[in-house]
């Protein structure tokens, strides 16, 4: 396994971090995405009885139904972006604070097992949110880019939800047009 000090770890992460550094930018883009997608479908909603007489109801029906998903998945890219970027800035401020002198200090003289420390500082959060704290404190004790890996999944995922989203509205459009009578 590659170490964070490694010359290797080193490049892996600087790469890595300047990727998720973009998140900002990206997230601006996909809110306009998302803002420029609900407004195409609010549109279409407020005038549908006008369209209905020149599109056929199926087409309509499918158009609608598209536009919709395509919502739903551009505001879940919106969501995982905006979550990406506040997960970097708390990973660098943690990461600030944590390499202080007065942190090294204090965490010189923590006596506590690591066992023992990871279910105290997971204690209080239950339910989902237990399970994943509680997953993360263990991945992150095993792997030093985790936390890395965890914000490149995100970028991911939130690229593929986009993604489709778009491809769902340009169809919804199209298919808008075949239905036009």
């Amino acid at each position: 396994m590659i170490k964070k000090e490694s010359p290797e770890g080193q490049v892996i992460l600087v790469l890595w971090r300047t990727m998720i550094g973009m998140s900002g930018p990206v997230s601006e883009h996909y809110r306009w995405m998302l803002t420029g997608i609900a407004a195409v479908l609010a549109v279409l909603i407020a005038n549908l009885k006008s369209i209905q007489e020149v599109v056929g109801d199926v087409y309509l029906k499918s158009a609608v139904c598209l536009l919709v998903a395509s919502v739903f998945l551009a505001s879940v890219a919106y969501l995982l972006s905006a979550a990406l970027k506040v997960r970097a800035e708390v990973t660098n401020q943690l990461e600030q604070i944590l390499s202080s002198p007065q942190a090294q200090t204090v965490m010189g003289q923590i006596e506590m097992d690591a066992a023992t420390f990871k279910k105290e500082m997971c204690q209080p959060f239950f339910g989902p949110l237990g399970w994943l704290m509680r997953r993360a404190a263990e991945t992150g004790a095993a792997d030093p880019f985790s936390a890395e890996k965890g914000s490149i999944r995100l970028i991911v995922w939130q690229a593929y939800a986009m993604w489709i989203s778009m491809i769902l509205a340009a169809l919804s459009l199209t298919i808008l047009v075949f239905g036009l009578k």
